[in-house]
């Protein structure tokens, strides 16, 4: 009997976001037991499932040439990728072809079993005719096996590629899955995958990402200088840093689930460069060391101190699955030391101090309930990262990107928002130029009737926020749906 699937891996066999399938179970068209899905349902819903033209394919087929592994056969270096790759569809065709062999042998099984309890029940003796019209059965049954793979042997091949390709990390406590591609680390496979390990140097200094590996394999990809005790070897504990997965993996790790989760922290980094977004705004982009990245959640706020003392709060507008490049956006006021600061300043190396994170204006991770970001003016900045971050986690069934008073349309924000309203299904933007609060409400009602579903996220100016809390409230929404953040 095949497995059950969790969430995260039938949304990547379907080749599908979380959020889709989170919909289809919402609305009854996809069962779920203990939060798993059977192999049946997914058919069912998707009966076009296959390996090929498939998106979700897209991304393994790019294995990386830094996880090519030593080898001691031949001159020590491993098949191209592409070779590798290659030879992998050709064993999953085969491996399709057998399973679905076994399939029907198995079904022939219990149809020759069915059959023969029915000729044993019989009221009259078993003869000759019911002998010769099993044999007749028997043969007509392996004479019309399909000739192609069924679905479920094709659902069952795929995920062994899949498996092959990526393995699949699931955490306890938390019960979060992701998956690790290559031999990328496990630290950052779970940062890219939206989650808040718990983390320091990210170079095997400093013991930090300490995990416990409870059932499957990793290996080493990297030395470290952190040396774990013997006992801590013996329970299975690893850095999470220093190793990928080689088979699906259960590990119990540490997690940050709220502001008050993370450590201040103060860290000396270099401003890479001040790129223009309009004649008075700039994007500030910030590096930390290696050994040194920041730890935030998405819609937090960090303070950047200059060479020359000046200083200020601002949001973090980068996703915190890079805690080590950091994206800010400066607007132009005279009145402010700092922002002038940073428009006198060639876009050269200089050290930033930057201590934090700040602020509670951060993303309901749990929740699948649909969501609304709604940002005035230069509320996108932590609407941003809310949104890199939601794109990560992929739990909601889908996200609303409202930009009321987008400046300088066509420039870099706005074609970010523009390219994952093309590239993702279940994201929808809308610049709001010129509209006022009242309008952008009204647009909002208009395009979501049942807005009352929504989890919502709203920045910007103090005025703005307050007008459209107040209209919001109108609409009967509840207290705990939405959280606000007001720029200073």
């Amino acid at each position: 009997m095949p497995q059950p699937l969790s969430l995260s891996r039938a949304a990547r066999l379907a080749g599908v976001s979380r959020g889709e399938l989170q919909e289809k179970i919402r609305s009854g068209e996809l069962a779920t037991f203990e939060g798993d899905i059977s192999v049946n349902d997914l058919l069912r819903v998707y009966p076009n499932v296959a390996l090929e033209n498939n998106q979700m394919l897209e991304r393994v087929t790019m294995i990386k040439e830094a996880a090519l592994p030593k080898t001691s056969y031949s001159d020590g270096a491993a098949p191209l990728p592409q070779v590798i790759l290659t030879r992998l569809e050709a064993l999953n065709t085969t491996l399709a072809q057998t399973k679905s062999a076994l399939n029907a042998s198995e079904d022939l099984i219990q149809g020759t079993i069915s059959r023969l309890e029915g000729l044993i029940n019989a009221e009259t003796p078993l003869g000759q005719a019911q002998i010769e019209e099993l044999k007749q059965w028997l043969e007509e049954s392996l004479a019309n096996r399909p000739d192609h793979p069924d679905k479920r042997a094709q659902l069952f091949a795929k995920d062994a590629f899949l498996r092959v390709m990526a393995a699949s990390v699931k955490v306890i406590p938390s019960g979060h899955e992701f998956f690790v591609d290559g031999t990328e680390s496990i630290l950052d496979a779970s940062l890219r995958a939206g989650l808040h390990f718990n983390y320091g140097c990210a170079s095997g200094n400093c013991g930090s990402c300490k995990a416990r590996v409870i059932k499957g394999e990793v290996w080493k990809i990297r030395d470290h200088d952190y040396l774990l005790s013997s006992s801590e070897h013996n329970m299975g504990y690893m850095l999470s840093c220093c190793n990928t997965a080689v088979t699906d993996v259960v590990l119990e790790a540490a997690e940050a689930f709220s502001p008050s989760d993370l450590p201040s922290q103060e860290i000396r980094a270099n401003l890479r460069k001040i790129l223009p977004l309009s004649e008075d705004q700039v994007q500030v982009l910030i590096q930390t060391p290696r050994t040194q990245t920041l730890r935030f959640l998405a819609g937090q706020k960090a303070r950047l101190t200059l060479e020359n003392g000046q200083s200020r709060e601002l949001h973090i507008a980068s996703c915190p699955c890079d805690g080590r490049n950091l994206e800010f956006l400066v607007r132009h006021d005279e009145r402010d030391p700092f922002a002038a600061s940073i428009f006198s300043k060639q876009p050269l190396s200089e050290t930033v101090t930057l201590f934090g994170p700040s602020g509670d204006f951060v993303l309901r991770d749990e929740s699948t309930a649909p969501v609304l970001l709604l940002a005035f003016g230069d509320g996108i900045a932590p609407i941003k990262s809310l949104t890199e971050h939601a794109i990560s986690v992929d739990q909601a069934e889908g996200f609303h990107l409202y930009w009321v008073g987008a400046s300088a349309p066509d420039n870099y924000l706005d074609r970010l928002c523009r390219s994952w309203n093309d590239s993702l299904d279940n994201f929808h933007y809308v610049a709001l130029a010129e509209e006022g609060v009242n309008d952008a409400i009204q647009r909002i009602r208009g395009d979501l009737p049942d807005l009352q579903r929504y989890n919502l996220y709203l920045a910007g100016a103090q005025a703005e926020v307050d007008q459209a809390v107040e209209l919001l409230r109108g609409l009967g929404l509840a207290g705990d749906q939405v959280r606000v953040e007001t720029l200073s």
